[in-house]
C-alpha cells in the first residue's frame, strides 16, 4: 500500500540488551498524521506523532533530508499485525530510499 505522509524525522538505536544479552536494531519513522475530531470525550485538532519500523539501512538514508518533509512511502503488514515502512521517496529529491 502506498501514500503521501509527512516525516517528522528517523531515528535508530542499536545495542545489546543489558538485561537478555541480545542484540537489537531498532529503526524508527516518525510520521505525522491528522488528529481531527470532537466527540462526547474527546477534542484534537493539529498532528500527531505516530512511530513505525523501517529498515536500518532505509532509516540511515533517510537522515540526510531536511525534516519535516513529505515522502511517498510504501508500506506492508509485519508478521505481529502492524504496519512497517518498506520504502520511502522523498519529494524533494527523486532519489528512491529502498530496503
Amino acid at each position: 500500500m502506498k501514500q503521501k505522509m509527512l516525516i517528522a524525522g528517523v531515528s535508530r538505536r542499536q545495542g545489546v540488551s543489558k538485561k537478555t544479552g541480545n542484540q537489537y536494531d531498532v529503526a524508527i519513522v516518525n510520521t505525522l498524521q491528522p488528529q481531527l475530531g470532537t466527540d462526547a470525550n474527546y477534542i484534537a485538532s493539529g498532528y500527531k506523532v505516530v512511530e513505525m519500523q523501517a529498515p536500518a539501512a532505509l532509516v540511515v538514508q533517510a537522515m540526510t533530508q531536511n525534516f519535516p518533509c513529505t515522502f511517498d512511502v510504501e508500506m506492508g503488514i509485519r508478521g505481529d499485525g502492524k504496519l512497517e515502512i518498506l520504502a520511502m521517496t522523498a519529494e524533494a529529491k527523486a532519489a528512491a530510499l529502498v530496503k
